[in-house]
Parts: C-alpha cells; structure tokens; sequence
C-alpha cells in the first residue's frame, strides 16, 4: 500500500488590519496615539469592536476583523501638540467585498493623521550707544495672551508657565502672543529693562502696570517655524567723548592730547573709567 500524507492549513477567517500614525507634514511616525475600532453597519457608528489601542511604532497596531462588514477606526488620545485631521473616508475600514480569507489575503491598513502645532522663534540683540549691536543668546521670555486690555500668561502642554528662550523654537497653538522680557538679578546682559524703561520701547510692544510686553506675534498653521524681526535691547551704558583744548586768545581752541580725565558717579570717590 502506498502511503500518503496531507497537511491542511488552517487560516484565521480574519482579515488582518494595521492602524499607523503620522505626521501630517512630513509622514512621519508620531507617539502617543490611541485608537478605538467601532462597527460601521449602514454607515453608523455602532458598538466598539476594539478599544482603547495604543500605536507603538511606525509599523503601527496590527489586528484582526471579520470579513463581510465595515468599521470605522477612530483616534481617542491625539498626543499634545498635535490635532487629528484625518479625513472621514480614510478611517473607515470597508470589509463588505470580503468573503473568506486566505494566505494571500492582503493587510488592510487605516492612516490617522496629525497635523503639529506651530511654531516660532524670536532673536534678541543688544544696541549700544554707538548704535553697535550684539546678538544676545539665553534671554527669556514669559509668554502671554492679551485678554481684552489685560495680558493673561500661558500654559504650555504640560500646564505649567509658558517660557521662551531667544533663538530657540517653540510650539504653541496658532495665535497671536506677546513677550515679557525676564531679567536676571544683576543684569548680566546689562540692557536696559523694558519694564523698568518702556519709554524706550514703545514701537516695540506694549505697556501696562503689569510691565512691557514685546508683540503682537502673529504665530500662523504652518509647517515653517515663525520667524520675526529681532528684538532690540538698549545697552545701560552710554557712550561720553571728552575733548580737551588748549585756550588761545584768538581764533578756534587747539585740541590737547595725552589728557586724562576720570568719570565718576555722583558722590562716589571712585572713577567709571
């Protein structure tokens, strides 16, 4: 008698879906994302068939539902910073033409995308008497809203304060906002402070009794960071040329040189310089 033998295989009668995450921009993977599959029966959204499921990586969330019906995938926890603008077309999963499914039955895949916040980046420099100017790195900005006629400061996505350092990006919200130079105990960077001199400023921002505020900055939905002109520091130094001059009895006085004069501070012993 000749033998035989015969392997069945057995396939799941699932069709296998993955559910990725990008960035709307540049398609790129984003974190942080759930999602949520719920039973599409005539175009309405029914019972949850998968919950609360989390997308790893960039090869997104695999799972598995039956053939013959429609879903829809919605996302249920969109990672701060970002809003879901998935189209409505591509979160539906349509299984209706599916009958049976085998070894060659493709992976159906779902899309979701997020599109980033903004955002911007503002420079700081530092003009001196002689109208020299100095670029100035670390300065820091409180952020905040104008509320009316009062300012209101912001929160960041953590909730806390929101603060801006000069020449770095920062993520908000589009909107508009406005700037509060901090100054350090001791004035390292030695400007003038804007709260303290608003006078100095006035083309730059805003005054009230709360202190000066850089802005308006208009920060547009865009994938480019918002970049504007610089903000100007006045230097609390002031620049003194001294002349001496020989007296003549006619005619213009006679410059000296070689003079050595001293600036001092009004009841001070010391010189400036």
């Amino acid at each position: 008698m000749l033998e035989q033998s015969v392997t069945v295989s057995n396939v799941e009668q699932k069709v296998p879906v993955a559910v990725k995450k990008v960035n709307s921009y540049d398609q790129k993977f984003v974190e942080g994302a759930s999602y949520t599959v719920y039973d599409y029966t005539d175009d309405q959204k029914g019972e949850v068939v998968v919950s609360q499921q989390q997308i790893t990586s960039a090869s997104g969330s695999l799972l598995s539902l039956e053939p013959g019906k429609k879903y829809l995938v919605e996302e249920t926890v969109t990672p701060k910073g970002y809003t879901d603008v998935t189209e409505s077309d591509e979160k539906i999963v349509d299984l209706t033409d599916v009958e049976s499914v085998d070894t060659d039955t493709l992976v159906e895949t779902v899309t979701l995308s997020n599109r980033p916040d903004p955002a911007f980046r503002v420079n700081k420099i530092k003009q001196d008497a002689a109208g020299k100017t100095t670029s100035l790195t670390g300065v820091t900005f409180e952020v905040y809203e104008k509320k009316g006629e009062d300012f209101k400061r912001v929160s960041g996505y953590d909730e806390e304060p929101l603060t801006l350092t000069a020449g770095t990006d920062l993520q908000v919200p589009a909107g508009t906002y406005y700037l509060k130079e901090v100054v350090p105990e001791g004035n390292p960077n030695g400007i003038l402070d804007p709260s303290a001199h608003p006078e100095l400023y006035t083309e730059q921002g805003e005054t009230t009794t709360k202190g000066f505020f850089f802005g308006p900055y208009k920060v547009a939905q865009q994938q480019k960071v918002n970049t504007y002109e610089p903000i100007v520091n006045y230097a609390d130094a002031g620049a003194v040329t001294v002349t001496k001059y020989r007296a003549v009895a006619e005619g213009d006085p006679v410059p000296l040189a070689g003079a050595v004069i001293g600036i001092y501070r009004k009841g001070e012993t010391e010189p400036v310089q």
